[in-house]
């Protein structure tokens, strides 16, 4: 396999530094571009571990992106906009792993996925993949008897809530025939998926799916300990979108 130029956006961020130090140690990939903010202190610097190319940390977008094979977004949701308009532009599939966008936005992934591959991945941590796989599962054999409820947990600096990964869970198990609750006043109607969320410390990401029936319940739980699954897991998937078609993509999608 050819060396994989990958463009790393938010590169200096919490999860964008370990993409970037995971991808210079990673012999399939090549650090083709690093995105920051105007304000990084790293602005200018060579990016480490690239071998014999010159990268330097750059805000300016089309500089980090054009010599790319694809790109990987950890940066922020007020970029992406201008991020998927890049990358059509420069032909460049994407991995978006940015959340909290708004309406616009994703309309906006859904008109760009029609000329590259667009990967939605609001966690790049594969056992978050097994996690809405094994969920999937077991509503199949519990079926609608059963209560579906999510819990999640993120550090105090986290800016959205419900997390985006609790979001994108909630969604596949409702399949659209449930009311998914995020602040619940009073009783539990029938037909709803209530997403809960705590905030605090410096958890990196703990999601628990409940199926509560009469007389047991059932839990799975995926807990990050490290952010670097975030970032081996945003490589693992990066490899598999890039060979794809024009579309819009899932991490179920590419197994």
């Amino acid at each position: 396999m050819n060396n994989i130029r990958v463009a790393i956006l938010g590169a200096t961020g919490r999860t964008g530094s370990l993409v970037t130090s995971s991808a210079a140690e990673d012999p399939h990939f090549v650090i083709s571009g690093a995105l920051v903010s105007p304000q990084s202190k790293r602005l200018g610097q060579r990016v480490d571990g690239v071998g014999e190319d010159t990268v330097c940390y750059t805000s300016d977008l089309p500089s980090a992106l054009k010599s790319g094979d694809v790109a990987i977004d950890f940066s922020s949701p007020s970029l992406s906009a201008e991020v998927v308009k890049s990358c059509v532009e420069f032909g460049i599939p994407l991995l978006m792993a940015t959340t909290g966008q708004d309406d616009v936005t994703h309309q906006l992934f859904e008109k760009a996925a029609l000329k590259i591959p667009l990967l939605i991945a609001p966690n790049t941590s594969l056992a978050v993949l097994a996690l809405q796989e094994a969920a999937l599962s077991a509503q199949k054999i519990l079926g609608q008897s059963y209560d579906t409820e999510i819990f999640e947990v993120h550090h105090k600096h986290k800016k959205d809530s419900p997390s985006g990964t609790a979001l994108s869970l909630a969604r596949a198990l409702s399949r659209g025939e449930m009311t998914l609750i995020q602040h619940r006043d009073g009783k539990r109607q029938d037909g709803e998926l209530g997403i809960t969320s705590a905030r605090g410390g410096d958890v990196c990401g703990d999601h628990t799916i409940f199926f509560f029936g009469e007389g047991e319940r059932l839990e799975l739980t995926q807990r990050a300990s490290s952010r670097s699954v975030f970032a081996k897991g945003a490589l693992t998937l990066a490899k598999r979108i890039i060979s794809r078609s024009p579309g819009l993509y899932t991490p179920r999608d590419l197994w």
